[in-house]
């Protein structure tokens, strides 16, 4: 199976949090400005110190393994730069996460799905193997050094689950994007 970039981005950048450390209960990113509140039976997978930190995923499964996308449910937080003309407008990011891979339906993704202070899309994705991806997709704040009509931020934040539990994890993505923040980090 093909995955988002954004959920390549996380699969790259995230590591286990299974240091004997209590799990953070909120993730918060300074540089692409964006804080949320991370649900507390949700086992969550940040960056090391080490690495750069664009992202992170919350699995609902405690015993999870950090890294390990293609058998697990996690809710995965992605963030960059919009410099890629694939993702230049917002339309063109939900495009590139649809058309990602042969044999994907993407359809509308259920009413009210947002990202907080940001907008955005969002889209549902049934990939032939019977995972099911819930896409939203925010771009933000102007890049006021090249160009400003062009957002500079882009968010996405993943819901992966199987058809049996959608619809309580899309209960649990839904409350996680009420606690999201988003601000200018320019």
């Amino acid at each position: 199976m093909r995955w988002p970039l954004g959920c390549f981005f996380t699969v790259m950048i995230s590591a286990a949090a299974a240091n004997g450390e209590p799990a953070p209960s909120a993730y918060r990113n300074d540089e692409f400005g964006i804080r949320l509140t991370i649900p507390g039976d949700l086992r969550a997978c940040v960056a090391q110190p080490d690495q750069h930190d664009s992202g992170m995923s919350m699995f609902f499964q405690q015993t999870a393994t950090c890294g390990e996308f293609s058998t697990q449910r996690f809710v995965g937080v992605s963030l960059s730069y919009n410099l890629t003309p694939d993702t230049e407008t917002l339309t063109e990011f939900a495009y590139r996460t649809c058309h990602q891979a042969p044999g994907i339906q993407c359809r509308a993704a259920p009413n009210g799905l947002s990202i907080p202070g940001a907008g955005g899309i969002a889209r549902r994705l049934d990939y032939p193997n019977g995972w099911v991806d819930i896409d939203v997709m925010a771009q933000a704040w102007p890049d006021v050094k090249n160009d400003p009509k062009k957002p500079f931020i882009n968010y996405e934040i993943t819901l992966h689950t199987t058809p049996a539990f959608l619809s309580r994890d899309l209960s649990v993505l839904r409350k996680i994007l009420r606690g999201v923040t988003v601000w200018s980090p320019l």
